[in-house]
C-alpha cells in the first residue's frame, strides 16, 4: 500500500513525477471501490500536495473528479458539487466521458441537495452521452441514480419506469451484472410502499445474477433481505440472513459490508432484547470503523453502546461511550453530535441522581444547542444575505442585459434608418436616371421623327412640284396637239383641198408638181395628225384609259410584228385625266414595252395596271 503520511510525500516531492500522482489515483480509486472512503480523501489529499510541490498539473482534472465522489459518498454535497464543478472547468472538450461521469455525479448531488430538477437533467445530459459514446454501463449507473432522487421523492411511479428502462437497457447490450442495481432498487420500492413479497422476489432474483466472490452486491442483497423480514416481524429470518451475509464478508475481508451487517444485527438483538449479543455486534462494528476513521458511523455506533449499557445498568460505560462520541464528533466538528452526547450524559446522570452532572452536562449542551442555534441563524442569515447578492447581481446583470438590448435596438434601429436612406437615395438615383434616359430616348425620338417628317416633306413637295409640272406639260401638250390638230392641221388640210381644185385646171407639167405638192401636204397633215394623236390620243379623251392602252397594244402589233396580250384585272373604271395620262405616256414611250417579247410587254402592262393611280 503506498504511504499516506504527509511526511512520506515530503521525501518524493523533489523527484516526483506523474506516475507517482496516477498510482495514487490509483490507489483512491481502490479505496472507493472497497468502501473506505476517509482513507481514500487522504490518499487523495496526498496526490493533491504531491502535484503540488512538484509543479505539475497533469491530469488534475481526474484528481478533482474523484475527490467529488469521494465527498459525495461521505455525504459532504457541496464539497462534492465544487469538485466536480473544478474538473468540469478543466476538461472542457477534452474528455467527453469524464464529463459525462461528473455530470453523473453532480446529479447525483443536486439530488440529495434537494434541486430534483436539476439533478434529473443533469443525469439525463450523462445518460445521453453515456449511450452516444456506448459505456452502456456507465448508462446503467446513471439511470440508477435518476430512479433514487425519483424514490427519495416518494415518486415511485417514475422511479419504477427509470428502473425498468435500466433493466431494459442492461439485457440489450447483455450486461446481466448491470441488472442487479436496478432490480434491488425495485425492492426497496416494494418495501416501502408494503409489497413484501414482492420486494423479496425481486432480491432473490438480484441475487441470482450475482457472482459467487460479488461480495458488495451480495451483501446488499443480504440486507435489504433482512430489512423486508424485519418489517414482517421475522427477527430470526432476518438475523439468518445477516449471519450468512457476515460469514461470506469476513471470507473476503470486507470491512465496510462486516460493519453495516453486524450493526444490523445488533439493532436486531435489541428490539429481541438480546442486550449482550447486540453488544457484542456493536463493539466489533466499534473497532472496524476505527480502522476505517470513519467517524460519522463510529459516533452513531457509539451512541447505540451507550443506549445498550444504559440498558444492561452499566451507567459508567454508557457515560464513557458517550464521552469516546463527543470526542469523535469534535473531530468531525459536529455540534449537534457534542450537543446530543451532552444530553444523553445529563439524561444518564439525571436516571441515577447525580443532578450536578446531569446539571453541568445539560448546561454544555444548551451551550451548543444555543450555538448551533446561532450557526444557523448566521448561516440562514448568510443565505438571505448570499440570496440578496445574488438576486442584486441578477437585477445587475438584467439591468445591464437591458442596456445591451437597448443598445443593440438602438444601433439596429440606426442601422435600418441608414439603410433605409441608402435605399430610398438609390430609389432616387435611378428615378433620376430613368427620366433622363427617357428625355434622352425621346429628344433622339422626337428627333428621328422630326427627320422622317422633314423628309416626307421633301418627297412630298418634290411629288407634288413633279406633279404639277407633269400636269403644267399635259396641259401644254394638250394645247400643242389641239393647236397641231385644230390649227395646223386643218390648214394642211385646206390647202390640200386647194390643191385639189388647181391640180385639174393646170396643164399636165404643172399639174404634177400641184400632185407632188398635194402628196407632201397630205403627209404633212398625217404626221400632224400622228403626233397630235400622240400628245393627246383622241380615244383617251373620248373612251378612256382602256381602249387607249389597247389602241396602243394594236400598234405596236402592226407597226412591230410583235403579238401582244392585253389584259387589265379589277373593275374597269375612269380614272382622272393627268392619272391616264401618265400611265398612256408611260406605256407609250418606255422602251422596254416596245423591245420586250410577249410575256415581258404582258406582264409589265399587268403590274402597272393592277396598282390604282391615285390624282
Amino acid at each position: 500500500m503506498i504511504p499516506l503520511l504527509v511526511s512520506s510525500t515530503l521525501v518524493f516531492a523533489q523527484s516526483a513525477d506523474t506516475s507517482l500522482v496516477m498510482s495514487y489515483f490509483a490507489h483512491t480509486a481502490d479505496l472507493i471501490e472497497t468502501g473506505e472512503y476517509n482513507k481514500a480523501l487522504l490518499s487523495s489529499d496526498s496526490a493533491f500536495l504531491l502535484q503540488k510541490l512538484s509543479h505539475q498539473n497533469h491530469k488534475r482534472e481526474f484528481l478533482f473528479s474523484q475527490r467529488g465522489e469521494i465527498y459525495l459518498y461521505l455525504s459532504s454535497y457541496d464539497s462534492a458539487v465544487s469538485n466536480l464543478l473544478m474538473s468540469n472547468n478543466l476538461i472542457k472538450d477534452k474528455d467527453v466521458l469524464l464529463y459525462a461521469r461528473n455530470s453523473m455525479l453532480l446529479g447525483a448531488c443536486y439530488g440529495k441537495l434537494g434541486d430534483r430538477n436539476q439533478g434529473v437533467e443533469l443525469l439525463d445530459e450523462s445518460i445521453e452521452k453515456f449511450i452516444s459514446l456506448k459505456e452502456y454501463k456507465s448508462a446503467t449507473e446513471a439511470m440508477n441514480k435518476k430512479g433514487l432522487i425519483y424514490y427519495h421523492a416518494d415518486e415511485y411511479d417514475s422511479a419504477m419506469a427509470v428502473y425498468i428502462e435500466c433493466i431494459v437497457l442492461a439485457s440489450n447490450n447483455k450486461l446481466e451484472d448491470a441488472k442487479i442495481s436496478p432490480l434491488i432498487n425495485i425492492s426497496n420500492v416494494y418495501n416501502r410502499t408494503g409489497d413484501f413479497d414482492k420486494a423479496l422476489a425481486t432480491l432473490d432474483q438480484a441475487m441470482g445474477l450475482c457472482k459467487t466472490d460479488d461480495i458488495g452486491n451480495r451483501s446488499t442483497i443480504s440486507q435489504n433481505i433482512a430489512s423486508v423480514w424485519i418489517k414482517k416481524g421475522e427477527y430470526d429470518k432476518a438475523l439468518k440472513v445477516y449471519e450468512a451475509a457476515i460469514e461470506l464478508a469476513e471470507k473476503k475481508n470486507k470491512l465496510l459490508d462486516i460493519a453495516f451487517l453486524k450493526s444490523n444485527s445488533a439493532i436486531i438483538y435489541y428490539n429481541m432484547g438480546k442486550y449482550q449479543k447486540a453488544l457484542k455486534y456493536l463493539l466489533e462494528t466499534k473497532n472496524i470503523w476505527e480502522e476505517l476513521n470513519d467517524y460519522p458511523n463510529l459516533s452513531h455506533t457509539l451512541n447505540n453502546l451507550a443506549v445498550v449499557y444504559n440498558k444492561l445498568g452499566d451507567t459508567q460505560s454508557a457515560i464513557i461511550m458517550l464521552k469516546k462520541s463527543i470526542d469523535v464528533a469534535i473531530k468531525m466538528n459536529s455540534k449537534s453530535s457534542i450537543a446530543r452526547g451532552y444530553k444523553n450524559i445529563a439524561n444518564i446522570y439525571e436516571a441515577n441522581g447525580s443532578y450536578k452532572q446531569a446539571y453541568e452536562s445539560m448546561d454544555i449542551y444548551r451551550q451548543y444547542r444555543d450555538s448551533i442555534f446561532q450557526d444557523k441563524k448566521i448561516k440562514y442569515l448568510s443565505e438571505q444575505q448570499a440570496k440578496l447578492d445574488k438576486l442584486q447581481d441578477e437585477t445587475k446583470i438584467v439591468r445591464l442585459e437591458n442596456e445591451k438590448v437597448k443598445a443593440e435596438s438602438q444601433n439596429k434601429t440606426l442601422k435600418y434608418k441608414s439603410r433605409q436612406r441608402i435605399f430610398i437615395l438609390i430609389i432616387v438615383i435611378i428615378v433620376l436616371v430613368s427620366i433622363i434616359v427617357f428625355y434622352v430616348w425621346k429628344i433622339k425620338k422626337n428627333r428621328v421623327i422630326s427627320e422622317q417628317r422633314i423628309k416626307r416633306m421633301e418627297s412630298e413637295r418634290k411629288f407634288e412640284t413633279a406633279k404639277y409640272v407633269i400636269q403644267g406639260e399635259e396641259k401644254e401638250r394638250k394645247r400643242i396637239a389641239q393647236e397641231l390638230h385644230d390649227g395646223i392641221g386643218v390648214l394642211l388640210s385646206t390647202a390640200s383641198i386647194h390643191f385639189s381644185n388647181v391640180e385639174d385646171k393646170v396643164d399636165k407639167g404643172i399639174s404634177d408638181i400641184a400632185a407632188k405638192a398635194k402628196d407632201l401636204l397630205n403627209e404633212a397633215s398625217s404626221e400632224i395628225r400622228t403626233i397630235s394623236h400622240n400628245m393627246m390620243p383622241s380615244v383617251l379623251s373620248k373612251f378612256g384609259l382602256y381602249e387607249a392602252l389597247g389602241d396602243i397594244f394594236e400598234s405596236l402589233d402592226e407597226d412591230s410584228g410583235i403579238s401582244a396580250e392585253f389584259i387589265i384585272e379589277g373593275e374597269k373604271r375612269r380614272l382622272d385625266e393627268n392619272s391616264e395620262i401618265m400611265v398612256l405616256d408611260l406605256c407609250r414611250n418606255w422602251p422596254i414595252i416596245r423591245l420586250s417579247m410577249q410575256k415581258q410587254a404582258m406582264c409589265i402592262a399587268r403590274s402597272i395596271l393592277r396598282k390604282p393611280v391615285s390624282s
